[in-house]
């Protein structure tokens, strides 16, 4: 008898590097659920501008996890995670701790589908509110690992006074090279 979700997932770490189209699934499965009935109130937002900027896609995302060495003992940072797509998939796939600044998002049903299919991914975060004004927001960039910003359209406020404090200022993914297979 071959070994379970659960049980294999457990050998190897993470669903996602045991069984990497379980964790697209369930990444894709949350975010239709949580944020699909959502749509109007998204709409309100003007696209391309410091409130609404895009999507990473989930492959993308997978090969900025992989690139930046994320694993079990990472900390990972969102700023303006929007619903939480990014934080939820780096919680999933490396089961480190992530967080996210700057939107609402779907952590409640992805704990929800977790617990369904018998994953604990690693500790997922989502704050909400202004995160330009957030100490929290300060605490957990100064205490990250891995620190994404993916937006060049935010408002001429200051993001975050700190930034200088970031642990590995060295690494960027500007020049990001194709590390798929």
């Amino acid at each position: 008898m071959s070994p379970t979700l659960c049980e294999r997932s457990s050998k190897v770490g993470t669903v996602s590097e045991s069984h990497p189209e379980y964790g697209k699934l369930l990444s894709t499965t949350t975010y239709q659920r949580s944020v699909g009935p959502n749509v109007p109130l998204l709409r309100k937002y003007q696209a391309s501008s410091s409130e609404a900027y895009g999507e990473l896609e989930t492959e993308f995302v997978s090969d900025i996890i992989h690139y930046m060495g994320l694993s079990p003992s990472s900390r990972f940072f969102d700023m303006g995670s929007g619903v939480g797509t990014v934080v939820l998939q780096a919680a999933l796939q490396a089961g480190c701790s992530a967080s996210g600044g700057g939107g609402g998002g779907h952590s409640e049903e992805f704990h929800k589908r977790c617990r369904m299919w018998g994953v604990e991914p690693g500790k997922a975060e989502l704050l909400t509110g202004d995160f330009t004004d957030d100490v929290r927001v300060h605490e957990r960039i100064v205490d990250a690992d891995v620190v994404l910003c993916n937006n060049w359209a935010f408002s001429e406020k200051p993001m975050v006074p700190t930034m200088g404090e970031v642990k590995y200022p060295d690494r960027s993914l500007t020049n990001f090279p194709d590390v798929r297979l």
